[in-house]
């Protein structure tokens, strides 16, 4: 176990000098505020991991703020189970003399490093034998720097809700045990029927999800339809038993009245007999068509082409929606990059080379102060002043030359802090610039999709069957014989049409009218049973939809059963190791498929498990009962050492509560705020 038991500053920041005494168990640093309490923090981070608390590596950060040529130093001492080590960095700025000149200029930094007094030829050794001394591997995980993991309890936590997300994760699943695909299926057979399409998709459970809900929404229009038309068919009317019976025996009868009636006619009226069967049998044949092109509107060919037709529609409609989006952003990011250019041109008014300048002229005043010019003899006489008149003259040009001073110093302060703001904005625009950039070529690519699908439909229909030539039926067929055969008897009869029994004719005439109603009762009768053939074949092909559509809700299902069973297996991979703490390492996206992430949820050491509220929204307490618990799940997985646990955030946690809640054997320093404490001072907890 590894306890601070000594800190000694020297011109840290607001600090010029603070020597602190730690010793065995837990402390805290109070102070009012702005006395340099987190700035003790801020040291011992720079001392042990070359950056501050936020993890920047700001060199300016760290001089003292009343006089940034001050030398740095930090130095801690510690008990490593029982041997005491230390460690002491200093800094400072290099000024160097221009040869020939009285010029003096900073020309950057330098440090030097003590390990146990030893001076340390390089940086590199310096923190190698802080690692060795606490006991720490040669090398940090991807992405994570074990030294801030175990010094700081919020780092590790905090790394989810910033860039840094990936290393997080993936550092979390490493350190559990990553869940494949193959490894949910190998644990639920029951899912293996999906196995097959989601390795056709390359593992994308979202692209699958998208092609299993395409598959679904496809075959509910195309049952849709086809029960339309089924029942459509179903009404057809059928005429009875009884009224075909009827029909049959009334044609019978009125055939052999004709017949009788022709036999006894002249050739006038077999003509008359021949013209209004060819009519009759015309007029039947034009009912025929009727029927045949009926059945040929509900070809599954026709069908299926309206329905691509309305898919194209709504692909250009999102062409539509995305092209006016796009433009909305376009405008944006012209917004941004005018932000941008004007941001540019502020930073090039304060950029570095201006403080050049104003630390030139702050050094020309130094070498005045040194050796400050004034009026030492009267102006009219010419005699020696008085010593009181001298003193006075050189104060008072030592004070116009450090008022002097105090402008350029504050004008190098605004200067700096301007640039900072301008960098700011700077950074914020182009992020801006890039994200809108981002949104712009993925509405692109969804334009490109959604062309690429209009294109995918419209070769479709070209592929489907051709409607051929109007094919007459076999009953056409048969009428239009008929037709033929009795226009053939008419012509043999032309010769003989002026002669015959008009009385006969009248008879046959009516006879024949007198059937009409019967035949139409044939015809109906059969027209209803091309029908039901046609009701029988499209229930089949309904049915077989509605098979598919069965398979394709239960793969869908499946899928989201897959899903939930990964990230079930990944949970409990990760309880092995962090107990009740949970993270979310998978989260639903606008498409339907799941993203990887990597957040952390409050732990509420009382009940012993994660709340539901996400890191972010947490006290700062909360946060660090929380990464604490994290931190102590990591080493007891990994055999890390126990380190001191720094943080910032003992205003809002008790004694009491530092005590009972934070389940750890490593010490614990804490800043917290107490009025009328000029400076930082230790006390125990």
């Amino acid at each position: 176990m590894t306890i601070l038991k000594k800190l000694s500053i020297r011109n840290f920041r607001n600090i010029a000098a603070a020597d602190m005494e730690f010793g065995p168990g837990n402390h805290k640093i109070i102070g009012e505020n702005h006395v340099g309490k987190t700035n003790t923090l801020q040291a011992v981070a720079f001392l042990l991991t070359d950056k501050l608390l936020d993890g920047t590596k700001s060199l300016e950060s760290v001089k003292p703020l009343n006089d940034t040529s001050l030398p740095v130093s930090v130095e801690a001492t510690f008990d490593i189970d029982g041997r005491e080590f230390s460690c002491r960095k200093e800094y400072k700025e290099k000024w160097v003399k221009t040869r020939g000149t009285d010029d003096v200029s900073m020309q950057g930094h330098e440090q030097t490093l003590f390990i146990n007094g030893v001076k340390q030829a390089t940086a590199k050794a310096f923190y190698t034998e802080i690692r060795d001394a606490f006991g720490l591997k040669e090398s940090d995980p991807a992405g994570i720097e074990t030294m801030r993991m175990l010094l700081f309890p919020t780092y590790l936590p905090e790394l989810g809700d910033g860039k840094d997300w990936v290393n997080l994760r993936s550092f979390i699943v490493k350190l559990v045990g990553d869940v494949t695909d193959e490894d949910v299926f190998a644990g639920n057979h029951d899912l293996k029927p999906i196995q097959a399409d989601l390795a056709a998709k390359s593992g994308k459970i979202d692209q699958l999800k998208k092609f299993y809900k395409q598959s679904v929404d496809s075959l509910r229009s195309e049952i849709l339809a086809g029960d339309a038309v089924i029942d459509e068919i179903a009404k057809t009317p059928k005429p009875t038993d009884d009224e075909i019976a009827v029909a049959k025996a009334g044609i019978e009868e009125h055939e052999s009245n004709i017949a009788r009636l022709c036999s006894s006619a002249g050739p006038d009226a077999r003509l008359t007999i021949l013209q209004t069967q060819i009519l009759s049998k015309t007029e039947e044949l034009n009912k025929a068509q009727k029927a045949h092109l009926e059945e040929m509107r509900n070809d599954p060919t026709s069908l299926k082409k309206a329905e691509l037709e309305e898919k194209i529609s709504k692909e250009r409609q999102a062409i539509s929606d995305q092209t006016t989006e796009r433009s909305k952003l376009l405008i944006q990011k012209q917004s941004a990059t005018a932000k941008l250019g004007s941001a540019s041109e502020g930073l090039k008014e304060v950029g570095p080379d201006v403080n050049k300048t104003i630390i030139g002229e702050i050094g020309e005043i130094d070498k005045e102060l040194e050796n400050p010019k004034f009026e030492d003899r009267c102006k009219t006489c010419g005699q020696l002043l008085p010593p009181e008149r001298i003193d006075y003259a050189r104060e008072s040009v030592i004070r116009e030359l450090q008022s002097k001073k105090n402008e350029l110093i504050e004008k190098a302060r605004s200067n700096k802090a301007k640039r900072a703001e301008l960098t700011k904005k700077v950074n914020d625009a182009e992020s801006e610039i890039k994200e809108l950039q981002s949104k712009i070529d993925g509405i692109d690519l969804a334009i490109d999709v959604s062309r690429h699908t209009i294109e995918t439909l419209q070769g479709e229909i070209a592929n489907l069957p051709k409607p051929g030539e109007y094919a007459p039926s076999a009953l056409e067929a048969s009428i239009s014989a008929e037709i033929a055969s009795l226009k053939e008897e008419q012509a043999k009869a032309q010769e003989e049409a002026r002669k015959g029994n008009y009385e006969a004719n009248a008879a046959i005439i009516a006879e024949q009218r007198a059937e009409d109603p019967f035949k139409k009762v044939l015809a109906d009768n059969d027209y209803y049973i091309r029908q039901m053939a046609n009701l029988e074949n499209k229930k089949a092909e309904v049915n077989a939809k509605r098979k598919s559509l069965a398979e394709a809700e239960q793969k869908a299902e499946m899928l989201n059963k897959f899903i939930y069973a990964k990230l079930r297996m990944l949970d409990e991979n990760v309880s092995k190791v962090f107990g009740n703490i949970r993270f979310k390492l998978i989260d639903e996206n606008i498409n339907g498929g799941f993203d990887p992430v990597c957040k952390a949820y409050i732990y509420d050491s009382v009940k012993g498990e994660s709340t539901k509220v996400a890191w972010s929204g947490g006290s700062k307490s909360e946060k660090v009962e929380t990464g604490i618990a994290i931190v102590e799940a990591v080493k007891a997985a990994t055999g890390l050492p126990d380190l001191p646990y720094l943080f910032d955030e003992g205003g809002e946690i008790s004694s009491a509560t530092l005590a009972q809640r934070l389940a750890t054997k490593s010490q614990l320093i804490c800043v917290k705020v107490v009025d009328d404490v000029m400076s930082p001072t230790v006390m125990p907890l």
